[in-house]
Formats: structure tokens, sequence, C-alpha cells
């Protein structure tokens, strides 16, 4: 597991990539210093897998950002899943601001993630979830549709949109 800082942040916000699987202990993931930051960006694009005891170690070293907003960008669908079974995985300040959605074609027996996007592909109105599910094709103009029950895998936006 690789956990980066992007340097190029504003001073006010603080950007983590997390990179490769969390399955060992807490040393994967270091305490990182608030000093005046009042935003959180976590990058999940390259994280690849996570365990039961990867999830209690993931979820002792985000409580230290619970004071702060929270954002997480490209978050993969095996993560999701964690989010919906695992209550309290992330914090209240917590928001998705982009995660990966899985398409299936039966014409060729392919699939595809496709990256959901806050203000895109979903949205908060009135308090209710919108959501706008794109279509997919393939490079053969065949036709991809939505491989997971829309009531079960999108059941963390309610919190966390």
């Amino acid at each position: 597991m690789k956990v980066t800082q992007d340097a190029t942040c504003p001073a006010d916000q603080l950007k983590i990539k997390i990179e490769g699987s969390l399955s060992s202990g807490q040393e994967d993931l270091p305490k990182v210093s608030l000093d005046g930051k009042n935003l959180l960006t976590l990058d999940l694009e390259y994280f690849q897998s996570v365990n039961s005891i990867g999830i209690v170690h993931f979820m002792r070293w985000i409580k230290q950002f619970a004071a702060i907003q929270i954002q997480i960008e490209k978050c993969p669908k095996f993560f999701v899943d964690q989010i919906n079974m695992v209550g309290g995985l992330l914090p209240k300040t917590a928001k998705i601001q982009s995660f990966y959605v899985p398409y299936f074609c039966e014409e060729d027996e392919s699939s595809k993630m496709v990256l959901y996007t806050l203000g895109r592909e979903y949205q908060r109105a009135e308090g209710q979830i919108q959501l706008k599910h794109p279509k997919v094709v393939g490079s053969n103009n065949e036709a991809f549709e939505l491989d997971v029950f829309d009531s079960k895998f999108f059941r963390f936006l309610d919190q966390y949109a």
C-alpha cells in the first residue's frame, strides 16, 4: 500500500492518494498533520482491495479527519460495497464526489467501469438522490447495461452525496 500527499493543494486543503491493497496493519496508513486544513480530498483511483482487518484500520485512521470536510474521488466498486455494508465506515463529514459503477455487455460478455460524478450522473435535489444513468456502448456500438441493483448499490448516496 502506498499513501501519498499532493503538495500542490492550497494551504487550507490536503489531498491524499491511496494506492494498492490494505490488508495488513495500521502502519500502512500514516498519521497526517491537519495543521490549518479544512478539506481533505481522498483519491482512491488506484486503491485495489481491502480486507476486514484493513477496514478496521481504515476506520481508525479516517477518524483523525472527522472534524474537517472530506471529499472522496474515484471510489472503486469494492469500496462502495464496503461503505454499504459497514455502518460508520466514513465520518459524517465525508461526501462522495465520484465513484465507479460496473456495466456489462451480454453480446460479447465484456464489462466496463463507468465513473459517476456528482452533478453529472447523480445529485441531491429536494432531499432526494437523483441518478442519471449514462448510455454506455462499446467500440462496435454494442449496448452495456448497469451491472448492479440500483436499490442496493446506490444506497450509500443517501448519506454521502
